[in-house]
């Protein structure tokens, strides 16, 4: 197999995550249709639900996978909030120098840094990792709460 097949493989499966990335966003879009969060019906709250559940089902990034990251999550939150910001700010969504410039303040590895030329993408991907800081530290405190007040071998094990 040449370079050009590997290339070309590469580039199907790509496309073939992405299209199950978006049926995905499309089935959780349809199961949430019609419904409201506390009396809000919002599209933004939608598309990061939707963000976060692919995030979870894709991903594997779990709230309990996630617990002990909660520091970092929220960092990468803001390098997607300042990415939009400026992007906003700056216009030229597509060809902005600023998407190719990995924040210093960006927590994981270079190839995990993926802003979107759209800044409203940005703020999705944003407001989900903000929620999964926010779903990892819930999800720590509550394995705090359901941990056993008896232990195997402490004090009065007789």
């Amino acid at each position: 197999m040449g370079a050009d097949d590997a290339a070309e493989m590469l580039l199907a499966a790509q496309a073939e995550c992405l299209r199950l990335e978006r049926a995905l966003a499309a089935a959780t879009a349809d199961a949430l249709e019609g419904r409201t969060i506390a009396g809000l019906d919002s599209r933004g709250l939608m598309a990061i639900a939707t963000e976060r559940s692919r995030q979870i089902n894709f991903e594997g990034y779990t709230p309990l996978h996630d617990v002990g990251h909660e520091l970092d999550l929220t960092r990468a939150a803001y390098c997607y909030l300042d990415a939009a910001i400026n992007q906003m700010i700056f216009g030229d969504y597509l060809s902005s120098p600023l998407l190719h410039v990995i924040p210093p303040t960006w927590p994981w590895a270079r190839e995990d840094w993926k802003p979107d030329p759209d800044p409203t993408r940005n703020l999705v991907k944003a407001g989900a990792l903000a929620a999964a800081a926010v779903d990892a530290r819930l999800a720590a405190a509550a394995a705090l709460l359901e941990e056993p007040v008896y232990r195997e071998g402490g004090i009065g094990d007789e």
